[in-house]
């Protein structure tokens, strides 16, 4: 009897084993699912549990906005399907140039990109050089203008004939940066 029970005990622990590891990889795939969507610091610390609910703090940072110049007016001339093509390519090299140079990318915006370097870790307990960090924003810039030159070039050689540039303003100060939003919709920002 007792073999018995030790056995029934082996294949219902054996089953729990294969439970709790399916569990595990399905939470990987979501923990890697939603790393698309927050910043790198954001999701080290959600998933340290370092982020406290309802938290702000002010910190010096220095911020970059990129947007494209003529974009709206192409947008009026062109089939959505390029015109989405289009964005993700932006997108993606802007997003390239600002995971490069350490900026924490905020935001898309329409055709617009923001990106804030200064607030390195998302509990807010470290703080880094504001002249290095100011550094790395124009850097980064410039190396958006570059990736910009080479998409623009892509562009034309796909047919995209209207001209369009890329604007790009990097300015430092105070700001205040954590969590917004109601509970249950909350933004790093």
């Amino acid at each position: 009897l007792v073999a018995a029970l030790s056995n029934v005990q082996a294949r219902r622990l054996d089953a729990m084993r294969l439970q709790l590891a399916a569990r595990a990889e399905q939470e990987a795939r979501m923990a890697a699912r939603l790393a698309r969507y927050l910043p790198p610091a954001v999701h080290r610390a959600a998933f340290d549990g370092a982020i406290a609910a309802n938290r702000s703090r002010r910190r010096w940072l220095t911020v970059c906005f990129a947007d494209l110049s003529g974009f709206t007016a192409l947008t009026d001339a062109a089939e959505s399907e390029e015109v989405v093509s289009m964005l993700d390519d932006f997108y993606g090299a802007m997003a390239g140039a600002a995971e490069t140079h350490g900026g924490t990318l905020d935001k898309f915006i329409g055709d617009a990109v923001m990106v804030f370097f200064g607030d390195d870790a998302a509990d807010g307990s470290a703080q880094g050089d504001r002249s290095a960090d100011a550094r790395a924003a124009v850097e980064m810039a410039l190396d958006m203008q570059c990736r910009f030159d080479a998409l623009r070039e892509r562009w034309r050689a796909a047919g995209v004939v209207r001209p369009l540039d890329l604007r790009v303003g990097v300015h430092s100060g105070w700001c205040t940066v954590g969590d917004f939003g109601p509970p249950e919709r909350r933004a790093y920002t």
